[in-house]
């Protein structure tokens, strides 16, 4: 990264699951962070915000 710049990445992954709550549980263990479960129509979406 060059010096003085600063820039700003968006990042953005999506990982199906047969299971969500299952699926949140697993990520929320190896990565220590908690994830907000948004539902949109029949869709569970997990969102993480860094504080």
């Amino acid at each position: 990264m060059h010096k003085g710049k600063n820039r700003s990445w968006t990042h953005w992954f999506e990982i199906p699951a047969s299971n969500y709550d299952r699926a949140k549980r697993f990520y929320e263990t190896i990565y220590q962070m908690d994830i907000e479960t948004v539902e949109m129509g029949p869709y569970k979406i997990g969102h993480y915000s860094p504080q």
